[in-house]
């Protein structure tokens, strides 16, 4: 993330720009931060992006203040309280050496919690407990240990509906929501689309070793009122492989995917998905 100044996401328009300054408010002051976005909107994006203003306040080296990203959702549940909260020698059967916690290995730095919708509620409560004491107990242990990273956790669901139906803690939802970012998906972003696919293809195409290209009048108007439910990692994908599937030096619709080409109706009809 360090190598890629990321401008086909921040695109100078106002709104981003005004986003950054908050950005760099929140980074100054260790304050839980809610994300919510769709999928592929860019939330981790924006989680770095504070870790990276909050270590240059910090003066901390990336060793002092690490990034730990963790995706809720993979966690088994019986092994969530220990990868999240650490565990001593002897706390369970198979916990033969003292263990730390996503918690404490986050150090001074950033520990992003994604899909947070989907921690289970027993976790919920001892989180919130962490989040409100600033300290936490690894399973096994006598005393408490103080934390000192920043948390921040994204969902791709509004949590406020979830605590309507009761599948949210409404005080955890209370503590997280402390500062509030709402990501706009890529289809209310069309008016900063001509520099998004600019700044792309100097920026990330490279990534790949990928020069490049024009690209036509229709692939644009394909481009522009795409609804791209994936976000920018559909439209990441989607650029890559057009820039990889084209022998010319425009790219044509025929270039592009099948579900923006329109073939993807032909392949299931035609059988050559098998």
């Amino acid at each position: 993330m360090q190598t890629e100044k990321l401008n086909w996401f921040w695109t100078g328009s106002d709104h981003m720009n005004e986003m950054q300054t908050h950005l760099k408010t929140i980074a100054a002051h260790n304050i839980p931060v809610l994300i919510i976005g769709e999928t592929g909107s860019g939330k981790e994006l924006i989680a770095r992006r504070i870790w990276e203003y909050r270590r240059d306040h910090l003066s901390c080296s990336q060793v002092e203040a690490p990034f730990v990203a963790v995706n809720v959702s993979t966690i088994p549940e019986n092994l969530a309280e220990s990868i999240l909260f650490g565990h001593e020698r002897g706390a369970f059967t198979s916990a033969r050496e003292r263990q730390l916690g996503k918690f404490e290995c986050a150090k001074r730095g950033t520990l992003f919690l994604d899909e947070i919708q989907n921690l289970a509620p027993e976790i919920q409560c001892k989180l919130l407990r962490v989040l409100q004491c600033r300290e936490l107990e690894r399973l096994g242990a006598k005393a408490s240990v103080e934390i000192g990273c920043q948390v921040i956790a994204a969902s791709n669901i509004p949590l406020e509906m979830l605590c309507e139906e009761g599948k949210f803690r409404r005080d955890l939802y209370y503590r997280l929501n402390t500062f509030p970012i709402y990501l706009p998906p890529l289809r209310q972003r069309k008016y900063e689309f001509d520099h998004i696919l600019k700044c792309f293809s100097e920026e990330t195409l490279p990534r790949h070793k990928l020069k490049g290209k024009v690209l036509s009048d229709e692939v644009q108007d394909i481009l522009k009122t795409h609804s791209w439910p994936g976000n920018f990692r559909e439209l990441e994908h989607s650029l890559i492989y057009a820039h990889l599937k084209s022998t010319h030096d425009e790219i044509q619709k025929n270039d592009l995917p099948p579900h923006l080409s329109g073939k993807s109706l032909q392949y299931l009809k035609e059988g050559l998905w098998n």
